[in-house]
């Protein structure tokens, strides 16, 4: 029992050291023809075609294509796949024949151009010969020139002569039979070497023949053919040479009771469970030897691909590992059921959870009372029962291994026995300089000096911010620990001291969610957003030594980080994004890691164990520290034009020549031989000097609306398992330029443009000339118009010239004269001198206002108050001039005639004030009345009623009707006066 135990031991260790194997299933529902696979064979490029009772088809990265000459012919039940030298793809068909296809050509050989039977269900390529092995019998057929030789052989009255397989030995060509035994194959005849019956396959192994039967599997002697041994593996019905070593694929007749078996050490040992497949029924095998890729068909459940170099290895014995623990020997793995240790991949030990329980319970501890809330420690639930035990986190610390879990603190020896407990509940903890140090999980960090006599300093933040609160991740390096706050950023344990980053401004990050240290003690932060930081800590001052932004990240919640031996580990919520200086990797499920929800992380320093709700993973750190190249083909596979796609033959040598209007183009393209077509990721461009652009249809590149000219269009592959990047030239395309850009179409052109210019010219020139006559009219016309507009400004000019002489009258000047003497005569020098300098006033703004335009009628009532002024030198009653201006009226804005209204003013000072008018007054009102301005003068005066009975008509407002007529011709209301022996009321619009 002990040896059978150690060879066991011995065969798990050798798997473990190998690389690491992942097994997916593909089937109809995920995108696979059907379920049975009965033939599967790779080819010289690494393209993989499946051949089932539904038909053929060829992997396109992550999906199946119908093959288009299996489409064309109706070929279907699919038995054998093989290819010639040449590339030429040979397709076996029970039922059909053979179909024959290469990039050119195709053609359907059967009974009907010579094939000895339709019913084909193996095929074999030897010295430019197919040997096709039918229902009864064989036929050769020349890859040269497709002639067929059809062997002779005796008929048995029976039973058919049913081929199954063939093989050489020799440089010989043999066949099995089900029936009949073995035959050596000749162009004349089958010569019959050996009656063993009920043989289905048959392979040639390093110079050994091996035969597989309904029963058992034979090793038969190469030159007499007689058996040798004898192994128990029934209806093997393919073989195939995998990495230099042997595999087959069996299945029961009946039942379908088979597996996959691998040759070692002469034994076939049967690899079905350890690949994790959940079926037997296999029927094919093919393998990808550069992507070490091992393809199983089956009967009824679809297709096994199991891969042989798997980055990831997954333990999946285990459920909800929520702490791991790793040495170079064995993994401590803490679980829903409780404690594992493993060690070459078999649990060597094994704890439930009610040992814990009971040691808690057995060995109480006499702290208990002092680990309670009063002195701030996180209560523990002593009645929590055996199955409701929660483990956080564990760690290796002087060959004991320590967990700390919802009851208590731990601690085990290296061989699974518990040893102690303690009544601490912490969530986050770590040894340094041998003392634990363990976070509150409310606030503070308590250290303890021996923890077995439960002394230890407790340092809150209650006074003083420098220490940690809200603590949610610690790492350590040689002289330092370093605390991760969810709320208050970084914080440093150094030299007995507590110091918080974010208060002296080292590092200004206030949320961190995870932190690590590397292997060269740098500091690796993850803030909330999913930022990246790499910290030189080793000085005063902490330095930022790199930066990955949070959209260089896959993944939005952060649930480790993890460095080994350069490589960094970021695990999200999508999976592991991996970084190696500048090269970026990411690790998913399609590599083999199937579960995100990472709860726990551990190495050994060559290898990352990841513990999730589905057991733990185990990644190979080498993986990512070889250096590859990208070494696939990259192809076109389809191309469309104005969304009609064109012949393989129009773009030979991935070039292809279009007219100006054939400017619309959609290419499909594909990575052959791609292991990981998820992981790649495309940008595009047209020209050298151009910038990359992000390609977002997966596969298919769209180029709409292109300007005529050449363009060489590049991908740039960026292969996330692989690290590599590649640019690589998908198309060259020439559109031709548009015919009129030809020399022929622009020779016309200019010819035509030169006949119209001087058509155009001699045109311009008659039209010149009558716009010349016209222009001369136009002339004449405005030469008599600015004859009347100088008479008019003459006319206009003789008005205000009469104006001014009526404004400045001689009996007006004298009269003012005449008071200044006066004044000088009674040597009244203050007015004289007082009237003499109003009078100058008024004469130089009348000058002034005489040579303008227009003026406001703020100035315009200035000037009248100035007149009034100086004509109350002489008179015996002061007349009292007012103004009445409606509010909707801007004085300043309201513009007109220079000196309109002052002939009105002199007027009723000269002729409607006597002596008899004790208070004469003058009121100048002014108001909006529909579009126009109405100015009203009004005085109190007798009137213009004179004792001879006629009214006197003022040369002044003759003058100011003429000005208006002259000036105001849209005006038709004239000036209207009003006299009686109350009064005279001039009105005036403008």
């Amino acid at each position: 029992m002990r040896i059978l135990i150690t060879f066991c031991i011995f065969l798990c260790a050798q798997f473990i050291q190998a690389q690491f194997v992942d097994t997916k299933i593909h089937t109809a529902n995920n995108g696979l023809i059907s379920n049975n696979i009965q033939a599967g064979f790779v080819d010289a490029d690494g393209n993989l075609w499946l051949g089932s009772r539904a038909g053929l088809v060829i992997r396109n990265g992550r999906s199946y294509k119908n093959v288009p000459e299996a489409v064309k012919y109706k070929f279907n039940n699919v038995f054998d796949i093989c290819q010639d030298t040449k590339k030429g793809m040979w397709v076996a068909g029970f039922g059909q024949g053979i179909l024959y296809f290469n990039k050119k050509t195709s053609r359907l050989i059967n009974e009907k151009n010579g094939l000895i039977n339709d019913r084909v269900r193996s095929l074999f390529y030897h010295n430019n010969k197919i040997y096709a092995g039918t229902l009864n019998g064989v036929s050769i057929i020349s890859t040269k020139d497709f002639s067929i030789k059809n062997p002779e052989f005796e008929h048995h009255p029976d039973y058919f002569l049913n081929v199954t397989s063939f093989f050489t030995i020799h440089n010989k060509v043999y066949a099995t039979t089900v029936n009949n035994g073995i035959f050596e194959v000749t162009p004349q005849k089958l010569v019959q070497v050996s009656n063993l019956k009920k043989t289905f396959s048959s392979f040639v192994f390093n110079n050994r023949l091996f035969i597989g039967t309904q029963d058992n599997l034979f090793e038969l002697d190469v030159h007499s053919f007689k058996i040798t041994s004898t192994f128990n593996v029934n209806s093997a019905h393919k073989f195939l040479s995998v990495n230099n070593q042997m595999y087959l694929v069996s299945s029961g007749i009946v039942e379908n009771k088979g597996g996959v078996f691998k040759f070692e050490d002469n034994y076939f040992i049967d690899k079905t469970t350890e690949f994790n497949i959940p079926f037997t029924d296999f029927k094919s095998i093919a393998f990808d030897k550069k992507n070490q890729l091992l393809y199983l068909g089956s009967q009824n459940n679809g297709l096994a691909e199991i891969n042989l170099n798997a980055p990831v290895y997954h333990q999946k014995k285990l459920k909800e590992v929520a702490a791991i623990a790793v040495d170079n020997q064995k993994e401590y793995v803490f679980h829903n059921s409780g404690f594992s240790i493993y060690q070459n991949n078999i649990e060597i030990k094994h704890l439930s959870k009610s040992a814990f329980k009971n040691f808690q319970q057995q060995n109480p501890s006499k702290y208990s009372k002092q680990a309670i809330i009063q002195n701030h420690f996180y209560p523990i639930d002593y009645s929590t029962p055996a199955d409701k035990i929660i483990f956080y986190s564990s760690q290796i610390h002087k060959n004991n291994l320590w967990v700390n879990t919802n009851i208590g603190f731990f601690k085990l020896t290296l061989n699974g026995e518990i040893s102690n407990y303690y009544p601490v509940h912490v969530y986050y903890f770590t040894f340094f300089n041998n003392d634990l140090i363990a976070a509150v999980p409310y606030a503070g960090v308590r250290i303890f000096k021996d923890l077995n006599q439960f002394k230890y300093d407790y340092f809150h933040d209650w006074k003083n911010p420098e220490i940690p609160a809200e603590i949610v991740s610690i790492a350590q390096t040689k002289n330092a620990v370093y605390f991760a706050s969810a709320l208050s950023g970084l914080y440093e344990f150094k030299n007995g001291k507590f110091s918080s980053f974010l208060l002296d401004k080292s590092f200004t990050e206030p949320k961190i969610k995870r932190i690590c240290i590397k292997k060269d003690e740098k500091l690796v932060v993850v803030t909330d957003y999913n930022d990246v930081f790499v910290l030189d800590v080793s000085q005063h001052k902490v330095k930022i030594e790199k930066h990955i932004p949070y959209n260089k990240i896959k993944g939005s919640t952060t649930n480790f980080v993890h460095e080994i031996n350069g490589i960094l580990y970021v695990a999200t919520n999508l999976g592991l994004n991996v970084f190696k200086g500048n090269t970026y990797f990411f690790i998913d499920k399609a590599q083999g890691f199937t579960n995100y929800n990472s709860l726990s992380a551990a190495d050994n320093k060559e290898q990352l164990f990841v513990g999730t709700k589905e057991g733990f993973f185990i990644l190979n750190n080498d993986y990512f520290l070889k250096n590859r190249s990208f070494d696939n083909t990259l192809s076109v596979t389809d191309v469309f034009v104005n969304n009609n796609r064109i012949s393989d033959e129009n773009y030979s040598n991935n070039q292809i020549e279009l007219s100006y209007n054939e400017n619309n183009i959609r290419l499909n393209f594909q990575v052959q031989n791609a292991k990981y077509p998820d992981k790649l990721q495309f940008k595009f461009r047209f020209k050298p000097s151009e910038p990359w652009q992000e390609l977002t249809t997966e596969n298919q590149l769209s180029l709409n609306y292109l300007n005529h000219g050449f363009y060489n269009v590049e991908l740039q592959i960026y292969n996330e398992d692989t690290g590599t990047v590649a640019n690589k030239t998908l198309i060259k395309i020439n559109i031709k330029p548009p015919f009129y850009y030809s020399w022929w179409f622009l020779t016309g052109c200019i010819l035509l443009i030169s006949g119209f210019t001087y058509a155009a010219y001699r045109i311009r020139i008659n039209y010149l000339k009558q716009k010349q006559t016209q222009k001369l009219a136009v002339i004449e016309l405005q030469n008599q118009q600015e004859k009347k507009e100088l008479l008019f400004d003459k006319q206009l000019a003789d008005v205000k010239l009469q104006a001014l002489k009526s404004q400045m009258n001689s009996h007006f000047l004298f009269n003012v004269l005449s008071s200044i003497q006066y004044f000088i005569i009674c040597k009244d020098v203050d007015n004289a001198l007082y009237y003499l300098e109003r009078f100058s006033a008024l004469v130089r703004t009348t000058l002034e206002y005489s040579d303008k335009k227009d003026i406001t009628i703020y100035d315009e009532i200035a000037y009248l108050k100035q007149y009034v002024e100086i004509e109350n030198l002489r008179a015996e009653h002061s007349i009292v001039f007012t103004e009445n201006i409606s509010e909707d009226i801007d004085s300043t804005q309201v513009r007109i005639a220079p000196l309109l209204l002052q002939p009105f003013v002199e007027n009723a000072i000269v002729h409607a004030f006597p002596p008899s008018v004790l208070k004469p007054e003058i009121e100048l009102k002014i108001e909006k009345e529909d579009q126009s301005i109405k100015i009203t003068i009004t005085d109190n005066g007798i009137g213009y009623q004179q004792k001879t009975g006629t009214i006197h008509q003022s040369k002044g407002i003759s003058i100011v009707q003429t000005r208006l007529d002259l000036t105001q011709k849209k005006l038709q209301k004239p000036i209207e006066i009003n006299s009686s022996n109350k009064g005279t009321q001039v009105i005036i619009y403008l």
